[in-house]
């Protein structure tokens, strides 16, 4: 699953709700000239919040990071 945030400060709070929960997952915080917050759900799903969204930088091309999982 991956969501976009809407600022730094958006980013970051994510990652601390992750953290709280104990799920967050440490790695490279830039990946393909993204931000990423990256932890996994309840059923040990991958789960990334990423910054910027598509409104500001558009994607045309699935992160690298993806296929590792």
């Amino acid at each position: 699953m991956i969501w976009t945030a809407d600022s730094l400060d958006d980013l970051h709070r994510c990652e601390r709700r992750l953290k709280e929960r104990s799920a967050h997952t440490p790695s490279g915080e830039m990946v393909d000239g993204f931000t990423v917050v990256e932890g996994r759900d309840p059923d040990d799903v991958p789960v990334v919040s990423a910054y910027p969204g598509p409104n500001k930088a558009a994607r045309r091309e699935i992160m690298t990071r993806i296929y590792t999982w």
